[in-house]
């Protein structure tokens, strides 16, 4: 509840409310952008403030307790944010000892599942998850995921709601369960009931089954899981985030959600325990149970990288069958070949079902015992087997295991491409000369922008820049503040890419000119509107499929 009290504390200290649509909206002063201009991205003081509520509390009540954070390096990240250095963000009161008396319902567990070891245990938190939707207004849709896994196990979570029935004014409330305990119990401000629509997804009894919740993607495995969910009828209603999904299945307004293959551990460890806990099952796209690790066995990292779907009780069935097709298609199978199988991408072709059983159990059982697969290509966090590219590359910024592990589960394919490189990363310590950036800056640009670890300075990074220095009249210190407000500007087409969203921008602006327009970009370099490539590339800048 704690991490609620301090989301709805900030938003009410940094947003603006219309009393015409009850809308609010955050001050764009009080908002940082991990990658400039992009609302995926967003970093609030609220993030930080509830971060700081939940971490310190667990850590004062349990020192030594391993903690796995969504926003523990954003200020790292941050080099010039002004939400780290934000007072907002600290809140007024002192940190007070967790109440303890909430439990009582775990005497329906038996005793030896009633307490582990600290070393087997690890809390994966996600101070607030939805902070997007939280800039946007849509607080509804803002949650607290705390989660507790035992060797690797969801056993206990707890999703908060500051804004518990969708308005601003509604109180907060914490849905909290442990696996054998019992459905998951609320504490707190009122909940709707399940076929309430108030709480947006659609309603089950009002339509044909199951109720799949999932995004809009396209994705191709994706697409065929979506269509062997409703292949014998039902309907599909666009939900977002990790945690609402998973939600509306623990709480009977979904039967289905099927997450797309961006979330993380931080993301579904509190949910998976909600929905066993309410009888349902979560796995990923192979029906295999998710598991979560401090620092995961190579080639894992924190994200989900085989999707994930959950399902109520009733629909459990439906969740198998899914899966089963999942083992059959191409498109999904394609997500083991860092496990070691060779699938083929011919959708026609006949899959070696023995092989995706056998790449499968030794998957699971890499992951269970926390070592690397066999035949994998271990990654930084593989301390006896660091390849020298990665090494050198951890030495030249100064990164952490823990800062690698973000970047591979933000973008894997730039894990793939740092295995690729020679070693002496050339490509960026031109860069860095190019701008005169610091080891410090420069580990900003990569810890946003990891795709840059595939680019070659020559062929892809050093003539978009050029040109885009040449149409603005920039200095070199001007140039080196526009990259390192938009480092995604970096190896990105001059034609396709820059230059239209520099035309787009003069336009809007009334620019009279190129210096005109090159005062306005400086001025709010977010204006441009570049979005993030979303993949690193190969050798020779050629893109990864």
């Amino acid at each position: 509840m704690r991490g609620c009290s301090e989301i709805r504390r900030v938003h009410e200290r940094i947003t603006t409310c219309s009393v015409e649509t009850g809308m609010c909206t955050v001050d764009e002063d009080e908002v940082d952008y991990k990658i400039e201009g992009d609302p995926r991205s967003a970093l609030t003081a609220a993030d930080l403030a509830a971060q700081a509520a939940v971490v310190d509390a667990l850590g004062q009540a349990w020192p030594g307790l391993c903690i796995v954070d969504e926003e523990d390096l954003a200020c790292d990240m941050e080099s010039t944010g002004r939400v780290c250095s934000s007072e907002t963000r600290r809140s007024p009161t002192p940190t007070a000892p967790l109440q303890r008396d909430l439990c009582d319902f775990v005497e329906a567990v038996p005793p030896e599942s009633r307490a582990a070891r600290l070393e087997d245990i690890t809390v994966f938190v996600d101070p607030l998850d939805g902070t997007r939707e939280f800039v946007e207004g849509r607080v509804w849709n803002v949650q607290t995921l705390v989660g507790i896994a035992v060797n690797g196990r969801a056993v206990a979570g707890a999703i908060g709601l500051p804004f518990a029935s969708g308005s601003k004014n509604s109180e907060a409330a914490v849905v909290y369960a442990l696996v054998g305990a019992g459905r998951p119990r609320v504490r707190g401000g009122f909940r709707a009931p399940s076929t309430d629509p108030a709480h947006g997804g659609g309603v089950p009894a009002d339509g044909e089954r199951p109720l799949l919740v999932a995004g809009d993607v396209e994705d191709p495995a994706l697409a065929a899981a979506y269509q062997a969910t409703l292949a014998d009828g039902g309907r599909n209603v666009l939900l977002g985030g990790t945690g609402q999904k998973c939600l509306a299945v623990a709480e009977g307004r979904a039967d289905v959600a099927i997450m797309n293959f961006k979330s993380s551990a931080w993301d579904t460890c509190a949910p998976e325990a909600l929905v066993r806990a309410a009888g349902g099952e979560l796995t990923d796209l192979f029906g295999e149970r998710i598991v979560y690790r401090r620092v995961p066995p190579p080639p894992a990292t924190f994200l989900n990288a085989c999707g994930v779907i959950a399902s109520s009780a009733p629909f459990v069935e439906k969740h198998r069958a899914v899966c089963e097709q999942m083992r059959r298609n191409p498109d999904a199978l394609a997500r083991l070949g860092e496990w070691g199988l060779d699938a083929a991408a011919d959708a026609d072709a006949d899959v070696d079902t023995a092989a995706v059983e056998q790449t499968l159990s030794s998957r699971r059982d890499a992951l269970l015992r926390g070592e690397a697969a066999r035949g994998s290509t271990p990654t930084m966090m593989a301390d006896d087997a660091a390849p020298a590219a990665l090494a050198a590359l951890q030495e030249m910024l100064g990164l952490s295991d823990k800062d690698w592990a973000r970047i591979a589960a933000r973008v894997p394919s730039a894990d793939a491409a740092a295995r690729a490189e020679a070693g002496d990363w050339a490509s960026l310590s031109a860069l860095q000369r190019r701008l005169g950036l610091s080891t410090a800056e420069l580990k900003a640009v990569v810890m946003r922008l990891p795709q840059l670890l595939g680019d070659d300075y020559d062929a892809d990074v050093a003539p978009p820049l050029a040109r885009v220095q040449e149409r603005l009249g920039l200095d070199d210190a001007q140039l080196k503040t526009l990259v390192t407000k938009v480092p995604q500007i970096l190896g990105l087409e001059y034609a396709t890419a820059i230059a239209p969203k520099l035309d787009a921008m003069m336009a809007a602006e009334g620019c009279a000119d190129d210096a005109a327009l090159a005062t306005a970009v400086l001025a709010k370099p977010s204006a441009l509107g570049i979005e993030v490539r979303g993949q690193a590339k190969g050798p020779k800048g050629r893109a990864k499929g």
